[in-house]
Parts: structure tokens; sequence; C-alpha cells
């Protein structure tokens, strides 16, 4: 899912090349709630439980706590058995049609693309309902690569792997911007500035505890950002 590179160019580290930019996708760009919270209402009714409210739902998760998808359920069996469903579910077309982009998103996009190569890093599994969402938003034309994992492991090291191996010139890495420690760890262990955003998985509190170079609340502030960094 590559596209070509801008003839831009910056100097970074001493040597000549594009200024790049790392961007995620799920709770970065997209407001990825009603996704998870559906999927939450119907996988408890499908085990026989009770969903948690959207509020009370939604704060644990952006809290890191996994628990609330099984609500009062304490068999590990189970606990596991809901958890494949839940999988199984979150990247069908069905369920992510229920996202949205976050406003201001395209908007920043399209700064950042006067000035950037924009690599969108994400680590969904499913590569061919990841095109079809970037299509249905309006996103493909957006980004110089995206980069998938297609394992779903959310994972540092994983996220820090594939820009080692997709990204060119490394030297040209300004900064990575997402929701959640993944996204800062891994900007982390590449030395680059990480710009971690409170409109997704995690709430800013927990971000912050990370020690990313900067927390705000959403992606419209990515472009001043890195004029200043």
């Amino acid at each position: 899912m590559r596209k070509g590179p801008s003839t831009d160019a910056g100097t970074v580290g001493g040597e000549v090349g594009p200024l790049i930019v790392c961007i995620d996708l799920d709770g970065t760009l997209l407001d990825i709630s009603s996704r998870y919270y559906k999927i939450h209402q119907d996988v408890c009714r499908e085990f026989g439980l009770s969903p948690f409210p959207f509020r009370t739902y939604w704060a644990s998760k952006r809290k890191a706590d996994q628990t609330v998808e099984f609500p009062g359920l304490s068999s590990l069996e189970l606990r596991e058995r809901l958890g494949r469903r839940r999988k199984e579910l979150l990247e069908t077309k069905a369920y992510l049609a229920h996202d949205r982009l976050i406003p201001g998103a395209t908007e920043t996009l399209e700064t950042l693309g006067r000035n950037y190569e924009v690599v969108l890093i994400t680590l969904r599994r499913n590569l061919e309902t990841l095109k079809w969402q970037l299509d249905r938003l309006g996103l493909n034309g957006s980004f110089r690569d995206v980069l998938a994992s297609g394992d779903g492991d959310r994972d540092a090291v994983r996220k820090s792997q594939l820009i080692k191996e997709s990204v060119w010139p490394l030297s040209g890495l300004a900064a990575i911007a997402g929701d959640s420690e993944a996204d800062i760890l891994a900007g982390q262990s590449l030395g680059i500035a990480t710009y971690a955003v409170s409109s997704g998985i995690r709430t800013a509190s927990f971000l912050k505890v990370l020690g990313p170079t900067t927390v705000a609340p959403d992606i419209s502030g990515l472009p001043d950002f890195l004029r200043n960094i």
C-alpha cells in the first residue's frame, strides 16, 4: 500500500532527505469509541453478559483496564473465548463503519502533506478491510506509505520494526504521533519526537507517565509541534 514520495526535502542530522512523520490511525485520526463499544455490547450479549454503559466502558478502556471487556466473568476459558470473538469482529466492515474521522484530521493531513512525507503506521491485522476503510474515508491519497503489520500485535517493538523496515531515509524521521503506549515507546526507541494525543484509547494522565515529548488533545496541533522541535 505504497504511495510515491514527494520532491520536498529537508536536512535532518546532517543528511539531506525528506522530513517524515509517522502517524497512527485508530484513536489518532479516527474516533474508534463507537466501534469498540458496539462490539462490547454485542459480544457481552452473545455470552449472556450485561454490557457496561458507554461512559463506564470507555473510561475504563482509556485507563487500560482490560477487565471491562468481560463484566462479571470469572472463568478464564470463557474470557479467552470472549477475547477471541471480540478479535474476530474488531476489524470487520460492519463494525469499522462505526468509526468517524476525528474533527480536523483531514485538514491536518493536508497541512502536513505540504511540508512532510506522511506515513501511516497501524497494527491492524486485516489489510483488506484497512484499505476499504481508508478508501471509504477518503484517506488513501494522504500518505506516502501505509505500514501495517498484518498480525495485530499492539506492541511498541513491532511498530519500531515496521518503521525501520519500511521508512527511508531513517535520518529524515521527524516524529511519531499516536494515542497509545506503543506509539510513544516506539518513538522513544527510535530517538524521535513523540506527539501523544488523548483523543483515543488512553487518557492524557496515562500518556504523560510515559514521558512523550508532548501530550495534546488531538492531532490538530501536530504541524505547529513539528515546526518547533
